[in-house]
């Protein structure tokens, strides 16, 4: 159902479908007020309350798989109305219950289109962490929380207006080293893996008049402390 142009119609609907589902429809009433939250999403406050029902809704249903999804647009909702702190636990948890999910999936090819369905809360929490939060230390986590799970193409695309659903995530070859990565303990290994995935999935590229690039080639730095010296103008080494 499109409303191009007609916001003002498309709210009456999606409310009307909403209200209807709240009498125990409870994943469509999550989806239905999803959208209206998109819908109202630049108008100040109004969102809000429809980006939190949607995640009551998605709780009350069960509906682990979409929960995640719902968490971002909330905290973008959050977050547009200056309620950074909010939007930084929203993000948070949308995270926590990824990594949970990726718990219960069996095998790599499904955790990694799993992976590539949740780019939203990924991207939303770097961009917030750079633009809102001012950051570095938490971008560089969020950066390399991505990066283990094949996710830095995505948020790396989204700053050129063009978000891949994780079209390199599914080689061989980075499978292999995300799984290695998700069992392995010792820190030394661990940094290993990571720069082997990291030379194996993105060679690093410029993202010309990007306001994030240079936290993203502070992604290439070996801990918080030299991306925070790297966004400053320093070098990494």
């Amino acid at each position: 159902m499109e409303y191009t142009g007609r916001p003002k119609a498309a709210y009456e609907h999606l409310k009307r479908a909403a209200d209807l589902a709240a009498a125990g429809m409870y994943r469509i009433e999550s989806d239905v007020s999803t959208k209206l939250a998109d819908v109202v999403l630049k108008v100040e406050g109004a969102a809000l309350p429809y980006a939190n029902r949607s995640v009551d809704a998605a709780e009350r249903a069960g509906d682990v798989y979409s929960l995640p999804q719902k968490l971002a647009v909330l905290a973008e909702v959050q977050a547009s109305n200056g309620r950074t702190n909010d939007a930084d636990r929203s993000y948070g948890k949308a995270a926590k219950l990824i990594d949970d999910l990726l718990q219960t999936v069996p095998y790599a090819k499904d955790k990694s289109t799993l992976i590539g369905t949740m780019d939203r809360a990924f991207v939303g929490h770097f961009e917030l962490s750079v633009l809102k939060l001012n950051d570095p230390a938490k971008a560089f986590h969020v950066l390399q929380t991505a990066r283990a799970r094949g996710l830095f193409e995505v948020i790396r695309g989204s700053q050129k207006g063009n978000v891949t659903l994780g079209s390199t995530i599914n080689s061989t070859q980075l499978i292999s080293l995300q799984m290695r990565l998700t069992s392995e303990s010792n820190p030394a290994t661990r940094r290993t893996l990571l720069d082997k995935l990291w030379e194996t999935e993105v060679p690093l590229v410029q993202v010309p008049g990007s306001a994030t690039r240079r936290f993203i080639e502070a992604g290439t730095c070996a801990s918080p402390r030299s991306a925070i010296d790297y966004q400053a103008g320093r070098s990494c080494g």
